[in-house]
Order: structure tokens, then C-alpha cells, then sequence
């Protein structure tokens, strides 16, 4: 199985559905932020920096009729227990920041981008879970 944290965040003028690391982002810079929720945000991001692999440069991306598209997503393998946790722990503060916040599983993310000890990226099918319901 395989998990993902999804929001439903407007960064800028793009809409859609983010992951849990974009809005965690997007709250750290803005200078709004009480330093309550600002500091365990910088230092969860903080802790997945150093412990979370980054996806290889092409990772999310795939070629049809020679265009390239980065249409892949990250899901989190049902064994990273730490990830998740910790992962857990930011969607709880982003919800009281009042970014909503929700956790989504599958067995089936679609087609198979990259791999690593924690996560994948896939490029959804149709029954991905994918927004928020």
C-alpha cells in the first residue's frame, strides 16, 4: 500500500492538489506565520531534507509525442513508518494553520517513475486517489 497527505492549496496563481510539502513550505514563508506553528514547521521540513531522498532531476516526468510532462506524484511506502509519522505530525499543524489536510492510500498509484527506500512517484491511472473528496 501507499500513502499521500493532499491539500487542497492555492500557490499563486496554480490551483490544484498539493502534496503535504508545498503548503508546509508556503506557511514557513510567509510572514504571517505565529512562530509557534513556523517553528516545528522549518523543523519537520528540516528533519525530511535530510532523511527523505529526492527524486532524481526527470523523475516526474514523462515524454508523449516528444513533449515532456512532469505529471508523476509521491506517495510514501506503507513501510516508511517514520516518514509517515512525522508526516502525521505536519499535517496536524498545517490543519491548525487552517491548510486542510488529508491523508489517502492505495495499492495501485499508477505507473511506476521512481523508486526509493521511502516513496515512489507514479504517474496516476484513473482510480488513483488523487483530490480530495
Amino acid at each position: 500500500m501507499y500513502v499521500r497527505f493532499i491539500s487542497p492549496w492555492r500557490a499563486g496563481n496554480a490551483r490544484g492538489y498539493f502534496g503535504l510539502f508545498q503548503p508546509a513550505v508556503e506557511i514557513v514563508y510567509d510572514e504571517a506565520t505565529p512562530y509557534h506553528f513556523y517553528l516545528p514547521i522549518r523543523e519537520l521540513l528540516d528533519w525530511f531534507n535530510d532523511n527523505l531522498p529526492k527524486p532524481a532531476e526527470g523523475s516526474f516526468a514523462v515524454r508523449s509525442r516528444r513533449i515532456r510532462r512532469d505529471v508523476g506524484i509521491c506517495w510514501f511506502q506503507s513501510d516508511a513508518k517514520e516518514m509517515i509519522a512525522n508526516a502525521h505530525i505536519l499535517a496536524s499543524i498545517l490543519n491548525e494553520c487552517d491548510v486542510p489536510i488529508r491523508k489517502v492510500t492505495t495499492h495501485n498509484p499508477g505507473q511506476l517513475l521512481y523508486q526509493d527506500d521511502h516513496q515512489i512517484v507514479a504517474k496516476p491511472i484513473a482510480s488513483t486517489p488523487v483530490c480530495w473528496h
